[in-house]
């Protein structure tokens, strides 16, 4: 497997031509301007239409339509557009197919909407300027256990991981995974992020959101912010109660090290099924 890995380090495709350009003008340019950012972005009608289905949809929530590039810049900021486009060239070099850890497309899709829909609901609440800052890693939450499956199912070892990882009852993912690779799927997308030269920030949340206590005092907030919702949305145990326990965990350790992330409004944006799974638990505990 370790050999089959390193063949899937060598295919990884390169970035799009548009989102290649994008990233040299934002990162170089002395002076950037709005102009030429959105005739790099129109060049590629695809890129265009996926930017603007992402900032209207219901994510977002903005009050208007956004139709134009320069708009949804004036909302967002010229870095986070820039990283919009780069995360959805990366989801989109790998095809989706997670059975070897037992998911569906459909619900593994469906996870990856409510991962982005609550992690911006939770950011908002708290302060809206985080919003564009979680917004990028909690995009790319999943996409080691995207490349993982392909390399799987390619080997023909789809079966064999998914029976390891049901013999653990679906707790023991990582472990299996260091088994088959020599690495985590998270280890492994923070390697595709520095291949592809990704921004340090973004590199780092990923990099310590399995383990936020070692994590750099300037992105604290963010990488306990986001572990908290990773542990929410367990694979095969999403908004269960040990999920729940798990997340508000790191959000008490977050708090004892006066890491600015508020356990209450974690709670507020819950979903109502694990609110009433939550305040059911605490009545009976």
């Amino acid at each position: 497997m370790k050999e089959a890995l390193q063949t899937a380090i060598n295919d990884l495709p390169p970035l799009p031509k548009t989102a290649l350009e994008l990233r040299e003008y934002v990162d170089t340019a002395k002076d950037i301007k709005i102009s030429e950012v959105e005739k790099i972005i129109k060049s590629d009608s695809l890129v265009f239409m996926e930017l603007l289905k992402l900032v209207n949809s219901a994510y977002y929530s903005f009050a208007n339509t956004i139709n134009s590039v320069s708009h949804a810049i004036s909302l967002l900021g010229v870095i986070n557009v820039k990283n919009i486009i780069l995360i959805n060239a990366l989801r989109s070099s790998f095809k989706v197919d997670t059975r070897p850890y037992g998911l569906d497309i459909e619900n593994f899709t469906q996870t990856n909407h409510q991962i982005l829909e609550f992690t911006l609901s939770f950011a908002k609440s708290m302060d809206k300027r985080l919003m564009s800052e979680l917004t990028p890693n909690a995009l790319l939450l999943r996409i080691g256990i995207v490349v993982f499956s392909d390399i799987l199912l390619k080997a023909g070892l789809g079966n064999q991981f998914l029976q390891a990882i049901k013999e653990g009852e679906f707790r023991n993912i990582s472990e299996v995974e260091k088994e088959f690779f020599g690495i985590s799927s998270n280890d492994f997308l923070v390697y595709i992020l520095q291949e592809w030269k990704f921004e340090p920030k973004i590199i780092n949340i990923a990099k310590f959101v399995k383990n936020p206590l070692n994590a750099p005092k300037d992105i604290e907030h963010l990488v306990f912010s986001l572990s908290a919702v990773d542990s929410l949305y367990t694979l095969h145990y999403e908004l269960d109660i040990p999920s729940i326990l798990s997340a508000l965990d790191y959000l008490e350790l977050a708090n004892q090290r006066q890491v600015n992330v508020d356990k209450n409004l974690f709670l507020d944006n819950l979903p109502q099924s694990a609110k009433n799974k939550y305040y059911q638990y605490l009545k009976e505990k």
